[in-house]
């Protein structure tokens, strides 16, 4: 998930029906929810907020890494389909891209 801010992810979590609205903080501050080992493996490298910034394109690049099986240490267990959202502006364009494998 883009997370050019800390409430950006939170948002895009509920927005995507993840948990309610207003119910991300509560949701995420269970233990196991985030994570390589947590039940959503959000921002397994980091993320922007955590690793490193690619010019927005830091979750597209950790899909790809996720989906070839190269995250070595964060790497998850299945990788056959990886979710990228990223967002621009002042959170007014929104894209979502889904990889697979074969």
């Amino acid at each position: 998930m883009y997370d050019c801010y800390t409430f950006t992810a939170l948002i895009t979590l509920e927005d995507y029906g993840f948990c309610e609205k207003g119910e991300g903080g509560p949701f995420l501050a269970q233990p196991g929810t985030l994570g390589p080992a947590g039940k959503l493996k959000v921002n397994t490298g980091g993320g922007e907020l955590s690793s490193y910034y690619l010019w927005g394109m830091t979750p597209l690049s950790e899909a790809v890494i996720q989906a070839r099986g190269q995250a070595g240490e964060r790497q998850v267990e299945r990788h056959d389909r990886v979710f990228v959202s990223g967002n621009g502006g002042t959170l007014d364009h929104h894209a979502t891209l889904v990889l697979g494998t074969v």
